[in-house]
């Protein structure tokens, strides 16, 4: 498991915009959204399945007013 400095933040879900955690299970890494369930597939290191996460997530965007 990498140290909170070395680990890629990992971007809110797409879905709900939960926060995403980290799972660990049966030597495997994936990234969870715990209030809605989503989430990315597993791999052997922990830094792929958070970019996995994080290539879904596109960053977040200041709201935007259209004016009409």
């Amino acid at each position: 498991v990498m140290s909170g400095e070395q680990q890629e933040r990992l971007r809110p879900c797409p879905f709900c915009g939960g926060e995403p955690k980290v799972v660990l299970a049966y030597g495997t890494f994936s990234v969870e959204c715990a209030p809605c369930g989503a989430e990315a597939g597993w791999s052997d290191v922990e830094a792929e399945a958070t970019a996995s996460w994080n290539r879904r997530t596109p960053e977040a965007q200041p709201e935007q007013r259209i004016e009409e």
